[in-house]
């Protein structure tokens, strides 16, 4: 709630019958009492501010109007004071709750998790669905209503979607997915999502709600859990690969590690433009992705990783985060071309 010399009540009540040109400070203390977010309160008390000043002007001569003012200042400075502390904090957040909210979540994040599912892990899932259509998520922890928006963002619609939850196990040498549900038709669905955002192939089978209901894509079975499929040099787990994407790995780690302390020293720096500055980095961690497992995907972090101003310019604050990153997406390239 805003200091009450900066609303328009108190002001229409000091205002009354002094005849004030004040129609432009009424609506921007109007904007001020609709702001919802930080940026809004801001904008909103600069515009206050300015005409507060052009009222200052006009009547220089009254005491009690510049009075009025001079309170209106004080109030202006502690406002902004905390619209800038909420907005730093919401950056900050945003900073440490970008992989959590990643579109990631749907694609390379999941290769780990599908493929620790074959060792016994049980994962939580939810499929959207709309027509043939079908988008799919696994998680360690459960998975609650807000990621509905990430899976029709994917979908690229929220009309007509339907959601099911369930688990995924490994089950029958497939990734089977026991979901509340009639199973029928879901499995070819499944595995063909899976296939879109993995890049992966899966032996998928579903479970419904009865245990006999089963549906099955047609496929042969996946080896068992002691073994593993056979992998083509330079494909996503082959040995060199993997020991690349490792670096990969390692290098992002820095980088993230790097990019989070430094928002939180601009953070407490308390700038006039800390939380663009927090905003930036934030799209910087969103861009890096995790667990680069395609051609295309490597060198897209190729470009960006040797291009991107904001990467350059943490380097040059903070320590070089670019040249590890850029050696270890030249090994896996070198491990892909092989």
């Amino acid at each position: 709630m805003s200091d009450k010399t900066l609303t328009e009540a108190e002001w229409k009540k000091f205002a009354k019958g002094r005849g004030l040109k004040d129609a432009a400070l009424l609506k921007a203390m109007g904007e001020l009492d609709k702001a919802k977010t930080p940026e809004d309160q801001l904008a909103a008390l600069d515009d206050i501010e300015k005409q507060s000043e052009q009222l200052r002007k006009a009547n220089k001569a009254d005491k009690e109007v510049t009075g009025y003012l001079d309170d209106l200042d004080k109030a202006l400075v502690k406002e902004r004071k905390l619209a800038e502390a909420e907005a730093r904090k919401a950056a900050a957040e945003q900073v440490g709750d970008e992989e959590e909210e990643s579109p990631t979540l749907l694609t390379t994040k999941m290769v780990p998790l599908l493929r620790d599912v074959r060792k016994g892990t049980v994962l939580q899932a939810m499929v959207a669905t709309v027509g043939n259509d079908c988008v799919v998520l696994v998680s360690r922890k459960p998975i609650g209503s807000p990621r509905r928006k990430l899976l029709t963002a994917e979908l690229g619609t929220t009309s007509g979607v339907k959601f099911v939850t369930g688990e995924c196990i490994f089950e029958q040498n497939a990734h089977t997915f026991v979901l509340l549900t009639q199973a029928a038709g879901m499995a070819k669905k499944i595995k063909e999502a899976l296939l879109k955002q993995t890049e992966q192939r899966y032996k998928i089978r579903v479970r419904g709600e009865d245990p006999n209901d089963i549906d099955d894509d047609g496929e042969p079975a996946e080896p068992g859990p002691g073994s593993a499929p056979p992998v083509a040099p330079g494909e996503a787990g082959d040995a060199a690969f993997e020991l690349a994407l490792e670096g990969w790995r390692s290098a992002r780690g820095a980088a993230v590690t790097k990019l989070k302390a430094l928002a939180k020293e601009v953070a407490d720096a308390k700038l006039p433009d800390s939380a663009t500055a927090i905003i930036q980095m934030s799209a910087v961690l969103k861009n890096l992705t995790a667990e680069p497992r395609t051609a295309q995907q490597v060198n897209e972090l190729m470009r960006y990783v040797s291009e991107d101003d904001i990467v350059l310019d943490v380097c040059d604050i903070d320590g070089d985060i670019r040249t590890p990153m850029v050696n270890a997406l030249q090994a896996m390239q070198r491990a892909m071309s092989n």
